[in-house]
Formats: structure tokens, sequence, C-alpha cells
């Protein structure tokens, strides 16, 4: 053979091929003298070789006797004729000595039985004898078990009555948190009923006072009452005499009406009552106590009284505010069937409101506005005898500030105001003027000018509102929730 089969070849062949490819193959390859059986043999003794070697891995000589089992030339069994009748008389001597060995091996077997037997006897006795000390500690074990028993059910039973014990505390101190929540509840409102009742008595004393300080004052007016009673009898007798007699009115030696009648007409006019109704007015109201009037005035005389009252509301408007300093000046406009009217107040330091004049005006222009304010500054200095019927002028020199809206034609307006102020005050300083510095004049003449802001708030308002109804109508689809149908306005948003 040219090539040498060595053992790795034929561990490596197993693990390839399988050991009958194995066997196979070195049969193949044998010199005829081997036969099948003893090659498997062969390689059954060199794979559990193998296994034995493998279980020394950790040793240190362990790489070495691998190597060299694995490079060992494989050697092919070769059995003869001669040489196994060799082997099976080898064999035959071997199973007459294991022979004898057995036969020796059993007479010591039956020597040790004897032995063991006496042994045995003896343990028997002894065993019986514990037995009977086991029977009697067992009856005693028995007795106390049962006695644990008992305890253990009396344990049992006390467990169970201290466990319903304990619930019942449990129960107890539950009870007793209620009761004590229960005091503290209580106690809080009898706390509360005593501050109450305290009250009540400061009340009821506040009463009591009260109650006398009434029955002393009930008191005064039932005698105040007595008073007026005998007053009103008296009256009622001097009007039982007087009833159809006439009430004078008309004084027929003057030829004039009295101040009674005058201050008569003028209250009636002051309550809207016409020029053309005022004298069936005063008949009516003096026929309710049996009077008449001697003379009732005519419609022309009505006319001249209401000329009268302008003239003497003129007289107390020249007197009052020619003496009040630091006045503010208040103008507004507006429309009435077709006609502009224009209206002029004058508000002091006090806070009460004069009303200088209520004029028709052309136009809203500045300038007009100007010239009625001129006018009636005017007729307030003819009717008066202030310094020298000039007491329009010194109305306008102590105003100091307007308050108007922000219309284009009021801003113009306040700005002539300024310079015909500046022209009065000028005339009246006369050389004095010419003295005074820049800033000075400029002091002096500059008005305050004041804007009421409702207007700005009320186009706020309805822009908002146009934009409201805008953004629910596209939210909405046109159909905002409202809950409550009675709000629903079509010029309103639903969230208003």
């Amino acid at each position: 053979m040219s090539h040498v089969t060595t053992i790795q070849d034929i561990i490596y062949h197993v693990n390839t091929e399988g050991k009958s490819s194995c066997v196979q193959w070195l049969t193949s390859i044998s010199d005829k003298s081997s036969s099948r059986s003893s090659i498997l043999n062969s390689v059954n003794a060199i794979l559990k070789k193998k296994k034995l070697l493998n279980k020394y891995k950790s040793r240190p000589d362990f790489p070495q006797k691998n190597d060299s089992f694995l490079s060992t030339e494989y050697t092919f069994p070769n059995f003869k004729s001669g040489h196994v009748q060799v082997t099976q008389k080898r064999k035959y001597d071997k199973c007459l000595d294991i022979l004898d060995e057995e036969k020796q091996c059993a007479v010591n077997v039956v020597l040790d039985l004897g032995k063991d037997l006496n042994d045995s006897l003896k343990k028997e006795e002894k065993l019986k004898i514990e037995n009977n000390v086991l029977n009697l500690s067992l009856k005693k074990r028995c007795t106390t078990k049962y006695k644990l028993k008992l305890k253990r059910t009396e344990l049992c039973s006390l467990k169970k009555t201290v466990f319903n014990l304990n619930n019942r505390i449990t129960s107890q101190r539950t009870v007793l948190k209620r009761i004590r929540s229960q005091n503290v509840y209580l106690q809080k409102v009898n706390d509360k009923s005593i501050a109450k009742l305290d009250n009540l008595k400061i009340q009821n004393n506040e009463l009591i006072a009260q109650m006398a300080s009434l029955q002393n004052e009930l008191s005064s007016l039932r005698e105040k009452f007595k008073d007026e009673r005998e007053d009103n009898e008296y009256l009622r007798l001097l009007i039982s005499d007087d009833i159809g007699k006439p009430i004078k009115l008309y004084d027929e030696q003057s030829r004039k009406y009295t101040k009674e009648a005058q201050e008569c007409v003028y209250q009636l006019l002051n309550n809207n009552v016409t020029t053309s109704r005022v004298g069936p007015v005063i008949t009516t109201v003096l026929k309710l106590v049996g009077m008449r009037p001697n003379k009732l005035p005519s419609v022309s005389t009505v006319n001249n009284m209401n000329v009268q009252r302008l003239i003497l509301a003129q007289t107390q408007l020249a007197e009052e505010l020619s003496q009040k300093n630091s006045t503010c000046l208040l103008s507004d406009e507006t429309s009435k069937y077709g006609t502009k009217f224009e209206g002029y107040h004058v508000s002091d330091n006090e806070g009460r409101l004069w009303v200088l004049g209520l004029r028709n005006i052309l136009t809203k222009g500045a300038k007009d506005t100007l010239k009625t304010f001129q006018e009636i500054l005017q007729d307030i200095s003819e009717v008066s005898e202030v310094c020298d019927h000039e007491a329009g002028k010194k109305v306008l020199l102590n105003i100091v500030s307007t308050m108007s809206d922000r219309a284009s034609t009021q801003i113009k307006f306040n700005e002539l105001l300024e310079e015909y102020r500046a022209e009065i005050l000028q005339d009246q300083l006369g050389e004095s003027w010419g003295q005074m510095s820049d800033n000075e004049k400029s002091s002096v003449t500059k008005l305050n000018n004041f804007f009421c802001s409702l207007h700005v708030l009320v186009h706020a308002a309805e822009t908002s509102t146009a934009c409201l109804l805008e953004a629910e109508g596209g939210l909405f689809e046109n159909s905002p929730p409202i809950y409550d149908a009675t709000f629903k306005k079509a010029s309103e948003p639903g969230c208003l």
C-alpha cells in the first residue's frame, strides 16, 4: 500500500461518513486477511480509547498523548489458527482461576453469613426491646399529642374570642369617634347659637331703644297732627267763609298782575303748559277751592311774562356767572324736525350746571356757532347792570376750559373761541397786555379742551357688532346657537 492509514484518518472517516462506511472502507483497502467483524471490533476499540482519552483533557500532558495516539499507524487485525488455540487455552486457564477464586469467596460468604445471622438475632432482640420502649414512648407521645390537640383547640377558641373582642373594640372605637365628632359639632353649634343669641340680645336692646325713640316720635307726631288738624279746621272755616268770593290776581289801581299771579304763570310755563292754556288751568285749579279769579291773563300777556322770565334768567346768569371763576363751557348740536339747535352750558367749581341758551342755527359751521354764542353773551350783557353792561365779556373771560364732542367743526369752534377770548382779554388789559411775555400771554389765553369719548365707544360697538355677525354667520352657517329666543335680534350677534 502506498498510503499509511492512521488512527486520525479512521476517526475523521467515522465523524464524516459514519462507522459503517468507515468499516467498509477499511475492508476494501485491507489485504483480505482481516474479517469485517474484526475490523469493526478494532474500530470500536479505537473509538472507546479516544473517548477515554478525552476525559483527561484538563491534564497538561493531554496534547502530547492525543497527538501520539492520533498519529499511530492503524494495524489491520490478522488472526491465524495456532494463535487462536493458544488464546483459547489461556482463556480456559483464566476461567479455572476464576472458579477457584469464586469458591473461596463462597466459603468466605458462608462464614460471614453465619456471623451476620448471630448478629441479626442479637439485633432482633435489641429491636424488640427498642420496639417495646418505642411503643411506650409512642403511647406517651399520643397522650401528649392528644393533650396538645386539646390545647390547640382551646387556643383556637381563645383566638376567636380575642378576635371577636378586637372587632367589638374596633366597632366601639368607631362609635366613640363618631360620638366625639358629634360632640365637637354640637359644641360648635352651641357656640354659634350662643353667639347668635348674644347678637339677638343686642339687636333686641337696639330695637327696644329704637321702639322707645319711635314712641317718642309718635307722641310728637300725634301732637303735631293734632295741631295741624286744628289749623286745617281753622282754614276750612276760612275757606267756607270765602267760598264764591273772587281772588285778586289783577290790581286795578296799578293796572298790573300781582307778584303771586306772575309766579304762578312762571311755574305753569316751567311745567310745559302752553301760553293759550294758562288761563283755563288757573280757573280749573281755583274751582277746587271754590274760588274764582277777578281777571285772567291773556295769551299776549302770558307771552310777555314768558319774555320776562327769560330776562330774569339772563339777569341771574349775569349776576352769578360774573362772580364764578374757572368755569367750563359745554356745547353740543342736535337736529329736530329739520331744524338745527345749538345748546351752550357752563359748569362751575361747585358742580352746578348753568344754561346760557338754546338757539337755532343755520349750519354747523364753526363761525355760525361762534356767532350764536356771541349773541347769547350780548343778550346777557344787555339785560344786566354788572360791570357797565359787560357781563357777557366777564362770563367769557371766566371760561378756562371747554367740553364737546370730537367733530371737526367743534374743534374749529374751540380755536375761534380762543382767538375771540384773546381779543376781549387784550381790550380789557389795555397797556398791560403789551408788557406781558409770550409765555404769560399763552397761559392767560389758552383754553383746555376736553372731548367726550362716548361717540368713539358707540362707533366701536357698532363696528364690533357687525364683525361678530359676520363671524357667527361663517362659523354657524347663519344659525348661531341662541338659548333664549327673547334676546334674539336680527341686528345683534348671538354672543351679545
